[in-house]
């Protein structure tokens, strides 16, 4: 975890109490680091607690933005910054799948999930023209900034097995492949309605897993992950289980970034509820 992260950590309660709205202290911190919650949503934070918060996210913390594999998190001006010399022409045609260059403006028409984003070296906006959110758009960001070093082999690993999720992997199984399951257990005719809404493809191959439900869905270009689903059995008392599989050839891009992807899937997959 970058250094703002542990100190915003160690600030707050450590409690775990949910009157924030989020699962975990550690949930938080993810929200006010990497999309620039508030950090009034902790009732439990004195004021001058509070400004520290505020000062670290601010102030952000020194991280090499070329690593890999590490859990990081990235304020949105230095992802700006790292797309600055990047040559969007030959981006891309190096990524294809429906990106488009246009050199009126230097902008990309960048597609994610079933839906096109405006991408210039200065913001990022959706089909409507309004600004993504700033976690969004760091995260489109530092995938523009590494998709030049992914290369997806087909090689199909969970979320914990890609290289340094050990920090991210409570986060990723509680609150991202948690929420599907949750949210569509006894439901998985929503849940194939939901995928096909956004774009996802339903896989029948029986070698690929015994699971209930196989989706693939198209994130980015050269970004497609896998969805397994298991409903629950009254029968054995077991509960539905969501698991994510990515290709291992996207370990370029960080953890942070990836997630955010995801989470933006799983929330779009619900609001078709």
């Amino acid at each position: 975890m970058a250094v703002a992260s542990l100190e915003i950590y160690k600030i707050l309660p450590g409690t775990n109490c949910g009157d924030c709205g989020h699962p975990t202290c550690l949930s938080f911190v993810n929200d006010l680091v990497f999309r620039g919650k508030n950090p009034d949503l902790c009732p439990h934070l004195s004021p001058a607690d509070r400004q520290k918060i505020s000062d670290l996210v601010r102030a952000g913390s020194p991280r090499k933005l070329e690593s890999y594999g590490q859990v990081m998190f990235h304020p949105l001006e230095t992802a700006i910054k790292r797309v600055q010399p990047l040559n969007f022409s030959y981006l891309s045609a190096l990524m294809n799948e429906g990106s488009v260059y246009h050199a009126e403006d230097n902008s990309l028409t960048l597609p994610f999930l079933n839906t096109k984003l405006t991408v210039t070296k200065e913001q990022i906006t959706d089909e409507e023209g309004t600004p993504l959110p700033p976690g969004f758009q760091t995260a489109v960001y530092n995938f523009l900034a590494t998709v030049e070093k992914i290369h997806p082999e087909n090689q199909w690993v969970s979320f914990k097995e890609l290289p340094g999720a050990v920090f991210l992997s409570s986060y990723f199984v509680n609150n991202v492949e948690g929420l599907v399951s949750g949210q569509f257990s006894t439901r998985t005719d929503q849940l194939i309605s939901a995928a096909k809404t956004l774009g996802g493809k339903i896989l029948e191959d029986p070698g690929i897993s015994p699971a209930d439900v196989k989706i693939s869905f198209f994130i980015v270009p050269k970004i497609t992950v896998r969805l397994l689903f298991w409903d629950s059995t009254e029968e054995d008392n077991l509960p539905a289980v969501a698991t994510f599989l990515f290709d291992t050839g996207i370990y370029r891009l960080d953890l942070e970034s990836l997630t955010y992807l995801i989470e933006e899937l799983v929330k779009r997959m619900i609001a078709t509820l």
